[in-house]
């Protein structure tokens, strides 16, 4: 059974650009573009290796289905370092129709390492932010913000780190404007898992 997998089909937003090597391997990066049922549309980063597949394929406009994980990567820069958050594809499918609909699903298993953030949006919305660590097979782990809402918060408010989880929703993008050392602001893209369902399979 897998911990992590990630299902995709949008439209290729950006050409592949190299991102970094890792021993032989060498790593690309594009975005694809993916419609909500409600019109607004998310924004992912989608990492590959590059010996794995034809990037000269990988072409703005162009429609795919991506299947993999989603993993994280603690990137150092300056005196900050900031959470990277990237789907890795291991499979891509063309596709020769635009009757075949968008799709961004995602299934984790994995452990809270943060005790959980409950609050209430500006509309009244009753939230839970969680951190949740989700192991991969080579003992590295992937740290992967996760937004719950309505009565799935409520139940997961109280719950302490170590706890394990299965969850199932959907990757976002989110515009939100950062204040800068000299009081300007930029504006930043945060990515996170929003849960449509969660299964507490142990309580600490």
């Amino acid at each position: 059974m897998y911990n992590n997998t990630v299902k995709l089909t949008g439209q290729i937003q950006s050409a592949p650009k190299f991102s970094h090597s890792s021993y032989s391997d060498n790593y690309y990066i594009f975005n694809l573009s993916i419609k909500r049922l409600s019109e607004a549309t998310d924004t992912l980063p989608v990492i590959i290796i590059a010996e794995r597949f034809d990037i000269n394929s990988l072409v703005p406009g162009v429609r795919i289905s991506v299947y993999g994980d989603y993993r994280s990567f603690n990137f150092h820069s300056e005196d900050t370092t900031h959470l990277s958050l990237n789907v890795f594809a291991k499979k891509i499918e063309f596709l020769n129709s635009n009757d075949i609909p968008d799709l961004n699903e995602i299934s984790l298993n994995g452990y809270l390492c943060k005790t959980p953030i409950f609050r209430k949006t500006p509309l009244n919305r009753t939230v839970c932010d969680i951190l949740l660590a989700v192991n991969r097979s080579n003992k590295k782990s992937d740290y992967i913000p996760c937004i719950i809402w309505g009565k799935n918060a409520e139940a997961c408010k109280n719950l302490g780190t170590g706890n394990n989880l299965n969850i199932k929703g959907r990757i976002q993008s989110r515009k939100y404007q950062k204040k800068t050392d000299t009081n300007s602001y930029v504006e930043k893209t945060a990515y996170e898992v929003s849960v449509s369902n969660v299964e507490i399979l142990s309580e600490k």
